[in-house]
């Protein structure tokens, strides 16, 4: 007999799948999603997705150089490219295959996503907290508005706790950007609390999966990614050029390439053949 909390749960996350106009086979064949804990769909990747980024999963966790890093980096040469999609989809694989505890760091403040869509407000600044261990205590399950994140913790205008977004899924939780002006962008990459607040994140997750800005419009994401172990790039097909790609791999050539996920790709190669190949 189910509980009532897992009845409950259920029905939150069929009424996220009918909102997106999803159903049961979407997730069944292979693909993923994330659900907050308030029953929003955070994001959705279809089984070809899924099964491309799980293929390489496998080769990281079976590789000679010590499996999966606790801090993996995903960025990519310009911006467009689908980090985001891809740390996202990442993050969930491993969360649910691995079932590792996982927490998923934004800190691509140059991004859109980093504030308020709705509003495109700040958020409210006026209870200001000191950054200390205490502050990087996580809080009761709860969705937070996603203009609270890894910045307001950083500058001590809120606590880890407020910031930590909570999901369906148990093992993954998710830190927001959250809201960084143009002036404050370059001074949270460099900021001690920032490093301080992966080491506290490391303590209690598994593995760190940080999406980070593009290398090439920004000098800062060199800096944040040396807060990580190893990185991805991701490269959209016909969009990037093979210069860029170089030029970005060479700024990023103090750390640990895992590979580069080449995104929207197309091919004349059947499905049945690429499936072989993948064998």
């Amino acid at each position: 007999m189910w509980s009532r909390k897992t009845r409950r749960a259920q029905a939150v996350l069929q009424a996220a799948l009918d909102d997106a106009e999803l159903n049961e086979g979407d997730i069944g064949d292979g693909g993923l999603m994330i659900v907050d804990a308030a029953g929003e769909l955070y994001h959705h990747a279809p089984a070809e997705i899924t099964s491309a980024l799980r293929y390489a999963v496998a080769r990281m966790a079976t590789s000679d150089k010590g499996g999966i890093s606790s801090r993996v980096a995903v960025t990519s040469a310009l911006s467009g490219e689908g980090v985001t999609y891809v740390s996202q989809t990442l993050a969930a694989i491993l969360a649910n295959d691995l079932r590792r505890n996982i927490c998923l760091v934004d800190l691509n403040w140059w991004s859109a996503s980093g504030q308020d869509l709705t509003t495109g407000a700040k958020p409210d600044a006026s209870a200001r907290h000191v950054v200390t261990s205490s502050n990087f205590r996580l809080s009761p399950t709860g969705a937070v508005p996603h203009n609270i994140g890894a910045a307001q913790v950083v500058n001590g205008t809120a606590t880890l706790g407020e910031a930590l977004v909570r999901t369906m899924n148990p093992a993954l939780t998710i830190l927001p950007a959250g809201f960084a002006n143009v002036a404050e962008r370059a001074v949270l990459a460099k900021a001690t609390a920032l490093a301080d607040l992966l080491d506290v994140l490391e303590s209690k997750f598994d593995h760190l999966v940080l999406d980070l800005p593009p290398v090439l419009t920004t000098s800062e994401t060199p800096i944040l990614a040396s807060l990580a172990e190893a990185f991805i790039l991701v490269v959209r097909q016909g969009v990037t050029a093979e210069h860029q790609v170089q030029s970005a791999l060479h700024e990023m050539r103090h750390l640990a390439a895992l590979g580069v996920v080449l995104n929207r790709a197309s091919s004349h190669v059947p499905k049945r053949i690429l499936h072989m190949l993948a064998v």
